[in-house]
């Protein structure tokens, strides 16, 4: 009985990721982009790249065991 029910919700887990999977890959970057809001409350872009800069540079001080303030 136990294992009967096993294999039910392993064949719907499975027919769901399927269904999930085709629908990502049939999605438009246009429409992943529509749902993404294009500007945060402030009206002005948030720089990434900077950031990703600035969190390397500490995760290097840290590493080095250099004081970050």
């Amino acid at each position: 009985m136990g294992g009967a029910f096993a294999k039910k919700v392993r064949e719907s887990e499975s027919g769901l990721m399927a269904k999930l999977e085709e629908t990502y890959t049939n999605m438009s970057d246009n429409v992943l982009q529509g749902l993404r809001r294009r500007l945060p409350i402030t009206k002005t872009k948030f720089d990434w790249d900077r950031a990703a800069v600035a969190k390397l540079a500490q995760d290097l001080q840290t590493a080095a065991g250099l004081n970050v303030s």
